[in-house]
């Protein structure tokens, strides 16, 4: 047998699917042959060890160590997305409370009739400012300016 027909059967020999004639030929020229001997040792060692890993039992808890993990991750991944809406939001936010407030201002100062026009106001509501306020009297800013001309 020539290395060539060795490579053809090596499988076969592996799992004892050969004739017995070829067989014997097989092993005489493994026996003749070192490249080939290394050969089909290295296949026994490498078919020892995959058996020897087919039984090995896996840890039971490194399934769930990795699952934790992925969900510790998808869920930190959501908190960052969910932080970025809200930067956006919060400004949009801010600027919608601001003009409520200034709308509510402004109903509740037209409410109460607060009027700060000169015509507006009357001399009944002038002692009432006086008087909560706690001002003895008022200057009138027109007789002052034309007093000292």
């Amino acid at each position: 047998m020539v290395c060539a027909d060795m490579k053809k059967n090596l499988f076969g020999y592996l799992e004892d699917k050969l004739p017995a004639d070829v067989q014997c030929a097989f092993e005489e020229h493994l026996q003749s042959c070192k490249s080939c001997s290394e050969i089909v040792s290295e296949c026994i060692s490498f078919e020892k060890l995959i058996s020897k890993e087919k039984t090995t039992v896996p840890n039971t808890f490194a399934g769930t160590r990795i699952l934790q993990r992925l969900e510790s991750e998808l869920e930190s991944r959501n908190y960052h997305r969910r932080i970025n809406h809200l930067r956006f939001l919060q400004p949009a936010l801010i600027t919608f409370s601001l003009i409520l407030a200034l709308f509510i201002g402004f109903l509740i100062g037209r409410e109460n009739g607060l009027n700060v026009r000169p015509e507006g106001v009357n001399k009944v509501q002038t002692e009432n400012l006086k008087s909560y306020l706690f001002i003895s009297d008022f200057i009138d800013e027109e007789q002052t300016l034309l007093s000292n001309k």
